[in-house]
């Protein structure tokens, strides 16, 4: 530490955090999950990550957003089915958890992210709080190995992990179901761990992003989905009704179903991407049938909303976008995006790029100096 011109160490108070998680909730997968908790009005704080050891090396090797690589593996991480990448930990985490609320509690200062919620996890509400600080995500939902539940041996690539490697064996798998992320207050997280997104969720069903309020993140402020093309099921690299893309499918002919029917809406997400690149607002990966993404206010980030590589079926409407930007919306034809519904944007410049096979960016508003309509 280096002491601050008007600080004199022989004199200072210091606290040095010595514990990683103050909760951890953990069920019997798809048998006996943890019931009916609630944590209400607490504080949670001051917590310490330490950095992982693989084989003697130490530290956190990653590809994007809140994970970890636990295992040295195949240089290109699909091919592994993410087998050889984990979570992080957080000051609260759980797995196999039904009917669990964390309600209007402060988590702040945390040596990596604030709430990790992995595996089996079920009508859960995350409503009301206040997470700062926080070294990496402030919340992590479910888990990258969850593109495919409760895999068979038939799911291995020829020079890629087997499912002996899965974190969550056949018959404990399930990602996450109707979970609601709500009301919460998000500012200044990723703080030690800038690739890390704010909100984070891997796969999950029935989850919604409702009314959060996210200023001031070095990447994305919402990632949505995992996967990106890879797990589509096509044969071939580039589908003539699926766009572009530069490989065929991990496995040709078995796509993923898992990620679907999420809501992201009407939340706040300010100041996004102000350390790396090629982020957004707003952030999917991989095919979401029945998915939505509406009314959400994003203002400065260099792509407002996102749909990236994968990203198909979503309805993207009613968004408003305010300057600074690069583009209001960036679907462009790469890594097969297609089928997504983009309308009704409210932006303060026409600026976009969407060009993959069936989203066309339709009915929006341009409202100069952010003079947005009253109704």
């Amino acid at each position: 530490y280096l002491p601050r011109p008007d600080e004199d160490m022989s004199s200072a108070r210091v606290g040095a955090p010595q514990t990683v998680t103050l909760i951890a909730l953990q069920g019997s997968a798809l048998q006996h999950p943890v019931r009916n908790l609630t944590f209400e009005g607490l504080t949670f704080e001051c917590t310490d990550y330490n950095l992982l050891n693989v084989a003697g090396s130490v530290g956190k090797a990653t590809v994007q957003t809140a994970t970890v690589l636990t295992a040295f593996a195949n240089a290109n991480w699909h091919l592994d089915v993410y087998r050889a990448y984990d979570t992080c930990p957080g000051a609260i985490i759980a797995n196999a958890i039904a009917g669990v609320e964390l309600l209007r509690n402060v988590i702040k200062h945390t040596g990596c992210d604030g709430v990790v919620m992995g595996n089996d996890i079920r009508d859960v509400k995350i409503i009301g709080n206040v997470i700062s600080d926080c070294g990496g995500s402030a919340i992590t939902l479910g888990h990258p190995q969850h593109v495919y539940e409760n895999d068979t041996p038939d799911l291995k690539y020829p020079t890629g992990a087997g499912v002996q490697h899965e974190k969550f064996p056949a018959g404990t798998e399930a990602a996450p179901r109707r979970v609601e992320i709500a009301d919460n207050f998000l500012p200044d997280d990723a703080a030690l761990f800038k690739g890390h997104t704010i909100i984070t969720v891997f796969f999950g069903q029935e989850v919604r992003i409702e009314h959060n309020w996210i200023p001031n993140a070095p990447y994305s402020g919402i990632n949505l989905g995992w996967g990106w093309c890879d797990f589509d099921g096509s044969p071939v690299a580039n589908n003539p009704l699926w766009g572009r893309g530069n490989r065929p499918s991990v496995f040709p002919g078995k796509p993923t179903g898992v990620c679907r029917d999420n809501l992201v809406r009407d939340n706040r997400v300010e100041d996004t991407v102000l350390v790396l690149h090629d982020g957004g607002g707003i952030y999917t990966l991989g095919d979401q049938p029945g998915t939505v993404i509406e009314r959400n206010y994003v203002r400065n980030s260099e792509q407002a909303i996102y749909t990236d590589e994968g990203s198909a079926h979503m309805v993207c409407r009613d968004n408003v976008i305010a300057s600074p930007y690069t583009n209001a919306h960036f679907a462009v034809d790469y890594g097969r995006k297609h089928s997504i519904l983009i309308e009704g944007y409210f932006i303060t410049q026409p600026k976009w790029d969407v060009t993959a096979p069936d989203c066309n960016f339709t009915n929006y508003t341009v409202c100069t100096n952010a003079d947005w309509p009253p109704s």
